[in-house]
């Protein structure tokens, strides 16, 4: 059991109200459950030079003989529940960290829970409704107005996720009694797909001369290689077998998370094509530092740490700048650094490489074929996979 942690009885905050001015808030702190378990409105509006603050504690203190802390999650607010589920120390994240071995990254809680303050919190609805009278009229009436205020299809959808997740939890734990969001249909977004490269423009990249080697690298290491940017931002020299011909995949580098594992669990090992190899053996050469635990993409100011997301991304615009593919041209096609995974498997049937090696390098794992591709690394044959890949030029001249 966590250690008691001694908090102020209450807290006050502003929320807009449905007429738009922001009116001050108690959040009571319930000694019990260790938390603030109660929130109510104190009824004085935020205004004038003070904002009327004193006032606001003194109906506060008033109101904290009479509140009655509930005994049941359903009892509870539900917009406080949302907020109480998305921090990084929740049960629901201690839960996948601890039991599940899969701990959520600080990013993923850190939108989910943005989500929640900018387009939950502030719908009116929910900030009277606790968690057990919660219905799927509700849900859908805030679908509606958020599609008023202007959200697109996308951003809707992701405020829904992050409701619906938390919902569920509750409800698997049967600590509520329903799921209203278990029928309700996401809101419709019309996704584009990621543009991929013509085998003629992956052609064109390989045989690019004289380009800066590092952004070359992080291109190739995406088509040829299949690996994610924050894979490839985490590659460190000992990830790098050049005798073997080998990465053996073990990083993931997450903004503000650091250095973790492959996203879902998908070390592997992948061939490294002549082409990537070379150009490897040139980096290093040129790069400020070499230990097996230094960043092949290190930042020049800071060793412990790879350069920025925005470094990878401007490489794979300038190398397609190179090849005649203007800014505009990418724009249309919708390309993406993670787009070259998709580029990756295209060359890769191209070459004739099976699906099921083409899946276990990319680092695919669903939950349908998890159990085949535990096992792919045992009987895929690297030597065979590397020539396929790089035999797709000559498929390429013909297509």
């Amino acid at each position: 059991m966590p250690p008691k942690i001694n908090h102020s009885s209450y807290n006050l905050y502003k929320k807009p109200s449905k007429d738009g001015l922001p009116v001050w808030y108690a959040r009571f702190w319930d000694e019990v459950s260790q938390r603030y378990a109660v929130t109510r409105s104190t009824g004085v509006e935020a205004e004038g030079k003070r904002e009327r603050k004193p006032e606001a504690d003194q109906m506060a203190r008033k109101m904290l003989g009479d509140i009655k802390f509930r005994v049941t999650l359903g009892d509870m607010l539900f917009t406080d529940f949302l907020l109480d589920f998305w921090r990084e120390d929740s049960k629901y994240a201690r839960e996948h960290a601890l039991v599940y071995k899969k701990p959520l990254s600080g990013a993923y809680i850190r939108v989910a829970r943005g989500s929640i303050i900018l387009y939950a919190v502030s719908y009116y609805k929910f900030n009277k409704m606790v968690l057990d009278d919660l219905t799927p009229a509700a849900i859908r009436d805030w679908m509606t107005w958020a599609a008023e205020k202007g959200l697109s299809g996308k951003r809707i959808n992701t405020v829904f996720e992050a409701m619906r997740v938390a919902v569920r939890w509750a409800y698997m734990r049967e600590e509520i009694k329903h799921n209203p969001f278990a029928l309700i249909k996401k809101a419709y977004h019309e996704s584009r797909e990621r543009g991929i490269l013509t085998p003629q423009e992956a052609v064109k990249i390989i045989g690019l001369e004289g380009f800066e080697p590092h952004r070359k690298l992080v291109v190739l290491l995406g088509l040829l290689c299949g690996m994610r940017c924050g894979e490839i931002r985490g590659l460190q020299w000992g990830d790098i077998d050049v005798e073997g011909r080998m990465i053996d995949l073990r990083h993931n580098y997450v903004a503000n998370d650091g250095l973790k594992g492959p996203k879902a669990g998908s070390s592997r090992k992948i061939p490294l094509a002549d082409s990537v190899l070379t150009l490897v053996s040139v980096v290093k050469g040129r790069s400020l530092w070499h230990d097996d635990g230094d960043f092949v993409f290190a930042n020049d100011t800071e060793r412990e740490k790879p350069r920025s997301p925005i470094y990878f991304r401007y490489s794979l615009e300038l190398i397609l700048i190179e090849i005649k593919v203007t800014k505009d041209m990418q724009v249309a096609r919708n390309f993406t650094l993670h787009g070259l995974r998709h580029t990756f498997v295209t060359l890769g049937r191209l070459s004739g490489i099976p699906d099921l090696v083409i899946q276990a390098l990319a680092g695919h794992k669903s939950s349908a074929m998890m159990e085949h591709y535990s096992h792919a690394s045992q009987v895929i044959d690297f030597d065979e996979a590397r020539k396929r890949l790089e035999s797709f030029k000559d498929s390429a001249k013909r297509v």
